[in-house]
């Protein structure tokens, strides 16, 4: 019994969370995680170019997000999700709307505050007098997400809706798919 617990004793000394082979196995695992991602990436990435060839006429853009991807231009737009086995395409005409919006969706407020007082003792009475003085520092962060959404006329699948993480890249993305595809 007691080889037992000295057992579980080294088992747990050598996996406790700041232990080295603990790192080490994070580490490889998130290496291994990064390394499936950019697999993925990869994977959706190899049905752009084709997809853009045969549903679309030069000049086009796209944008992939994660496994879903929009190809747009001129003529209309195409859009698929790997993960949904999900591919459709519209026709200029076909778009019936476009609608993009910066959503807030919340604010953290973080705050530090300083004090420093000082008092004198009034004869021998056991009476202090004095004062205190408090700075307040707080900061405030707002946060927001885009959503992108294309309405159409098919009933089968009458929307495209996006919703991204705030950043200058998506600003830019979805000021360029709205400008090409708005009615």
């Amino acid at each position: 019994m007691a080889f037992g617990g000295l057992l579980l004793l080294i088992a747990s000394f050598m996996f406790r969370k700041k232990g080295g082979l603990s790192q080490k196995l994070t580490v490889e695992l998130n290496a291994a995680h990064n390394d499936l991602m950019l697999t993925w990436y990869e994977h959706t990435d190899m049905f752009i170019q084709p997809l853009a060839k045969k549903l679309m006429v030069d000049p086009w853009k796209s944008y992939r997000i994660g496994r879903r991807c929009l190809i747009y231009g001129n003529q209309g737009c195409v859009y698929f999700d790997v993960d949904k086995e999900l591919l459709v395409a519209y026709h200029k005409e076909n778009i019936k709307e476009v609608s993009r919006e910066r959503v807030h969706t919340g604010a953290q407020t973080s705050s530090t505050s300083n004090s420093v007082g000082l008092a004198t003792a009034v004869g021998k009475s056991g009476l202090s007098v004095g004062g205190a003085q408090t700075d307040t520092q707080a900061n405030t962060t707002d946060y927001y997400e885009w959503h992108f959404d294309i309405l159409t006329d098919f009933i089968s699948y009458p929307k495209i809706s996006l919703i991204l993480s705030d950043s200058k890249s998506v600003e830019d993305f979805i000021g360029q798919a709205y400008a090409i595809l708005k009615p």
